[in-house]
């Protein structure tokens, strides 16, 4: 199916994204059949063919039936009509990309075919509840089978709407949410659902079935309870553990986006549950997340909405930490890039009266999701057993737990990377460790009477990480700059970071940020975010081609920052001046195969070449080349040495 272009296949002019929202929201933005994708005998390959005149006119039957259907009652619960009306809430980036494209409500999200068939499957799951509610007589029972059944429905529409895409590598159908948020398409799959394959109705009851038979062999009965964690309905010191995945800060908008399953379970088992389907959309005033947007935007949203999920946050590890027997255990699992996230998680749970005893990280995400894919993510999970802090715990003066940081971290880090954590899970991994050694403490204290801050502390362990990984790296020699860019490609890739983040990052190394990027022209900022270029994206600067160039003129290029030198030598490799780049190494110095300029070429193309293609893939390939023709280059520099001309950059 096709809704729509922003880019003329004729002649490859684009179209300004303005006018397709205007005629979207004007109504002129429809679907047209473009090509069928077929199975060929029991499922296997593909076969490919344009859409028939037989194929169009079956849509048009499927609309037709549609707006028949529509005529009639709708079989659902609340007076709901047939097709979901609910509107798309605007408040969230995630989600509010629809309205955008003139799709206000949730049911704009299905063509007319999709609809029929999902409204189709769902009155017979509430026409299954009513049959086996007659011949068992057994309520409990008939709830029970039509939420499964309910449930299949839900996973049908994950498959069939106009938002999801075409797997080309394995020729399937790729869901709504490959991804954190809503993202408008343009050439949408439209799925089978009577087929047997990923996404039908038949996978959607088989794979709810396969879960009930394993779990049904649990001898133990739990119980479900619907409520804020912030408000448990349980006894003091009432249970030995409790374990807990809470919200990922601005990680995950999951209320708006359950809007997308919750309106149509609503009208399939709503009524079975009434507390639970009570909304019109699910509620969302005292959801933890972060979420900006719900607070009116810009800065001023973001200071609200980072302390209405800092309030809930704490208020719900109040709660473990009042149900929790003394000698229990919470484990609580985490995971964001960014530190400002794991500090407000951790002062929540220190002000609670909870530490971590011991923590690991787990490898939770799939590097193929396409939210995890080039974005420098963290695949791990960290998690964290806590322990409730005893009421008379001690103060901690600040140089004792410095010692104490820089005993237990590199303990626990050397196992961390003997199991092969590496890159921006590494840093995060340490952070347990760190809360594990201070936690324990009521506060800790500088000898003059200041309270040591959480970020002050954090900071440490962060250094403390900084240090072991260029040991690990066997660069612990290098000059700040340079730390601070393979550290950067290390965690983060090609990836731009928060300003904070690349800011604590800079401190850890012992650097400046703004020294980096007005000085060393290493780093630029865009906004809140900061991006490391390349060697190529570096040096078509004008500016940093200068000061370049005066270096080379002064005969001061073995004083500059080593990552400046390795960058010259890509630049002029890549132009194809070798005299030049023999010059270039006698001027600094590199004359031989051992100088610590191509130990460090080698550590970078090595962290480089595990990046996702793009900017930073081109320059793991020059790095190679230039690694690659080491020797050459070293005996033209032995013979140019004295007689080379003088590089120059333009």
């Amino acid at each position: 199916m096709s809704r729509g272009h922003a880019v003329c296949l004729v002649c490859g002019a684009s179209v300004q994204d303005d006018y397709v929202k205007a005629e979207a929201q004007a109504g002129r933005m429809g679907h047209r059949l473009v090509a069928v994708v077929t199975t060929r005998g029991r499922g296997q390959g593909r076969e490919y063919r344009l859409a028939t005149e037989e194929d169009l006119a079956a849509f048009r039957r499927a609309g037709a039936a549609l707006q028949a259907l529509l005529q009639t009652p709708s079989p659902w619960p609340f007076g709901l009509p047939w097709v979901p009306e609910e509107p798309v809430q605007k408040q969230n980036h995630s989600v509010d990309r629809l309205p955008m494209y003139g799709a206000p409500r949730w049911g704009d999200a299905f063509n007319p075919r999709q609809l029929l068939a999902l409204v189709t499957f769902g009155k017979w799951v509430r026409a299954a509840h009513g049959e086996i509610l007659r011949q068992t007589q057994d309520p409990d029972f008939a709830r029970a089978v039509a939420t499964y059944l309910a449930l299949a429905v839900d996973k049908l529409t994950a498959f069939n709407n106009c938002l999801t895409r075409w797997f080309n590598h394995r020729e399937g159908v790729c869901p709504v949410f490959s991804g954190h948020h809503l993202n408008m398409v343009w050439d949408y799959v439209e799925s089978y659902p009577l087929w047997e394959g990923t996404g039908s109705w038949l996978s959607g009851i088989s794979d709810g079935s396969a879960v009930t038979s394993r779990e049904s062999r649990i001898p133990q009965v739990g119980s479900v309870h619907l409520g804020s964690a912030a408000a448990l309905p349980f006894p003091d010191r009432h249970f030995d553990a409790v374990v807990v995945d809470p919200p990922y800060a601005d990680n995950v908008p999951y209320a708006d986006l359950s809007d997308f399953f919750y309106v149509w379970l609503r009208r399939t088992v709503g009524d079975l549950y009434p507390e639970a389907f009570r909304w019109t959309l699910t509620p969302k005033d005292e959801e933890a997340v972060v979420n900006p947007a719900r607070f009116g935007g810009r800065k001023r949203g973001e200071e609200i909405a980072q302390k209405h999920y800092e309030r809930l946050m704490q208020a719900s590890f109040a709660e473990i930490y009042r149900v929790l027997k003394p000698g229990g255990m919470a484990v609580v699992m985490f995971t964001h890039r960014s530190t400002a996230a794991w500090e407000s998680l951790i002062g929540s749970l220190l002000d609670a009266g909870l530490y971590p005893t011991v923590s690991f990280p787990v490898h939770t995400e799939m590097e193929a999701s396409t939210h995890q894919r080039g974005k420098g993510a963290i695949q791990s999970t960290i998690l964290m057993a806590c322990r409730r802090r005893p009421e008379d715990a001690p103060i901690g003066w600040y140089d004792r737990v410095r010692t104490e940081l820089e005993e237990a971290i590199p303990e626990r880090l050397a196992e961390f990377w003997r199991a092969g954590i590496r890159g921006a899970d590494f840093f995060i991994s340490a952070i347990g460790p760190a809360v594990g050694v201070f936690g324990q403490y009521r506060r800790v204290m500088r000898p003059d009477g200041r309270e040591v801050s959480l970020s002050d502390l954090l900071d440490q362990a962060r250094a403390i990480v900084t240090a072991f990984a260029l040991e690990q790296l066997g660069l612990a020699r290098l000059d700040e700059p340079t730390r601070f860019y393979v550290l950067y490609r290390w965690a983060y890739g090609g990836e731009d970071v928060s300003f904070d983040e690349a800011n604590k990052l800079a401190k850890s190394v012992g650097a400046e940020l703004d020294a980096l990027a007005t000085r060393h022209r290493l780093v630029t900022r865009r906004g809140d975010t900061v991006q490391l270029p390349t060697y190529a994206e570096r040096l078509r600067q004008e500016a940093c081609l200068r000061s370049l160039q005066k270096a080379l003129e002064d005969g001061a290029l073995a004083r500059l920052p080593e990552i400046d030198q390795v960058h010259l030598a890509l630049y002029f490799w890549r132009k194809g001046e070798v005299e030049a780049l023999a010059g270039l190494l006698g001027q600094t110095g590199v004359l031989s195969e051992d100088h610590p300029l191509w130990q460090t070429a080698q550590a970078l193309l090595e962290i480089e070449q595990g990046q996702n293609g793009g900017a930073v893939g081109e320059e793991a390939t020059v790095l190679a080349q230039l690694l690659g023709s080491k020797r050459s280059l070293l005996r033209q520099a032995g013979d140019l040495q004295a007689t080379a001309r003088q590089p120059r950059l333009f």
